[in-house]
């Protein structure tokens, strides 16, 4: 079940005051009404009893027109079964061909917030390594994860190794910025529940990947941080919530299911995912930024990215405008969003 509007209003307008204000200043003008809150709706939400998961709307064969307007413009996930499965790069494409053919190209090894469980956060500084560096780590157990990387957009041959005439086809023709994330990642590694404003086509391209998404009109009941920055997180673990502090989160239904080897996912903007590699996996995020999608999922979100601070609103506008997009922007100024612990601020 998705949260009342009237929880939704007041926590957006919380939410808001936090990144403006930081948290500790709201909750001393409220008189802690953010824990309230999360009280108040865990009880309402409880009389309509425990949330649940179901598996998300699998589709063969879709004609493009249909996508955009069934899924794209309403902001419905959506798993295009199979439409990857003959292209050359899930055909090729594994851990050892990056390692012996793109080993040199060079990567940033540094900590995102809210990405990594705790045994698998990268607490150091940031540094540079190269990406066969990175494959070599992950063969002998580390928690090695490539998020974001650049090595598909740095290589047009790897682009053409994609269906680009498909890819392109599924975009909204009043879209910008497309940009190839790259990921790759050992079995057992995950990626925290987070969601940011870009549309995303995620190409399956080598392994396996369990997704767990929320909708934004669940947002309340995740409880994200005001991290100021170019995405959102929240600290629940979908597999082992802290009900303490998330009292709502069990009431609230969402999809799970698994990413099979030549499979699209398509993720609106902010819906929330948490994503755990039951194999070792190479995924790419097929990225574009739609106004009016990201608009219709959160408003509160849309306005808040506009005014995050890491990187600044001119560099994020000037990255659009260079058509390299934010993600692509946050990488390479080398930061994360940076949070205190809630009330420190």
């Amino acid at each position: 079940m998705n949260v009342p509007t009237e929880y939704r209003a007041l926590f957006n307008l919380l939410l808001a005051g936090e990144h403006f204000l930081g948290s500790r200043v709201v909750d001393g003008l409220t008189l802690g009404l953010p824990d309230r809150l999360q009280a108040r709706l865990a009880s309402r939400l409880a009389r309509q009893g425990p949330g649940c998961y179901r598996d998300v709307e699998r589709r063969r064969d879709i004609d493009p027109k249909e996508f955009r307007d069934r899924y794209v413009a309403r902001g419905i996930p959506v798993v295009l079964e199979g439409l990857a499965r003959d292209w050359p790069c899930t055909r090729e494409w594994d851990l050892d061909f990056f390692r012996e053919r793109y080993g040199d190209h060079p990567i940033l090894r540094r900590g995102l917030e809210g990405f990594d469980r705790p045994d698998q956060r990268w607490t150091d500084p940031a540094r540079e390594q190269t990406l066969g560096e990175a494959i070599d780590e992950m063969r002998v157990g580390a928690s090695t994860y490539v998020r974001f990387g650049t090595v598909v957009d740095a290589h047009p041959e790897l682009q053409r190794m994609l269906d680009l005439e498909v890819l392109e086809r599924l975009r909204n023709p009043r879209t910008v910025t497309a940009a190839y994330n790259f990921f790759a990642g050992r079995a057992g590694t995950i990626t925290g529940l987070h969601c940011a404003i870009l549309c995303n086509l995620f190409v399956m391209v080598h392994g396996r990947k369990r997704w767990t998404l929320y909708s934004p009109r669940s947002t309340a009941a995740l409880r994200p941080r005001a991290s100021r920055g170019q995405y959102f997180y929240s600290d629940v673990d979908p597999d082992a919530p802290d009900t303490g502090r998330f009292p709502a989160f069990p009431f609230v239904d969402g999809y799970r299911f698994v990413l099979e080897q030549g499979d699209v996912l398509y993720n609106p903007p902010y819906v929330w995912h948490h994503v755990a590699n039951l194999t070792d996996t190479i995924g790419v995020g097929y990225r574009f930024t739609h106004a009016g999608s990201s608009l219709r999922a959160s408003a509160t979100l849309l306005m808040l990215r506009l005014f995050a601070w890491d990187p600044p609103p001119w560099a994020t506008l000037a990255a659009f405008a260079s058509g390299r997009g934010a993600i692509r922007t946050l990488v390479e100024r080398r930061t994360a969003p940076k949070h205190s612990e809630r009330g420190r601020e």
